[in-house]
């Protein structure tokens, strides 16, 4: 699954004012995409969305740009991820380098303790 950058603009239409009050949307296609890329200076961090979480919902969505464009928004059926307990791995390619990031997604818990944890020395030599 590609992933989505929280800091890339978010693929929606632009809502504006007219003259007179008139409501419209503003459609950037350059915005209207399935990608997400973003430049990040040297020595700077950027967070990277892995998954989220909505309403009472206990299945959790892999989250990218795709989630903006599913018939229930936000709910990408190809990315649902049901209650339990998985592992991550990001990697992050940029100028030939490679970046590596593993964690445990916690969704077997309410949702205000839904997160990303640690592995543990043994789950990262095996993951």
């Amino acid at each position: 699954m590609a992933g989505r950058w929280a800091s890339s603009p978010e693929p929606l239409t632009i809502p504006v004012v007219g003259p007179n009050g008139m409501q419209f949307q503003l459609v950037d296609f350059a915005r209207l995409t399935t990608d997400s890329r973003i430049d990040i200076q040297s020595g700077e961090d950027t967070k990277l969305d892995v998954a989220a979480r909505f309403d009472r919902d206990d299945d959790c969505y892999g989250w990218n740009n795709e989630a903006y464009f599913s018939a229930a928004l936000w709910r990408s059926p190809l990315w649902k991820l049901a209650k339990g307990r998985y592992l991550v791995k990001a990697v992050v390619i940029s100028a030939g380098l490679r970046w590596k990031f593993r964690a445990r997604l916690v969704n077997d818990v309410a949702r205000s303790d839904f997160r990303l944890e640690p592995l543990t020395e043994n789950e990262l030599s095996n993951f």
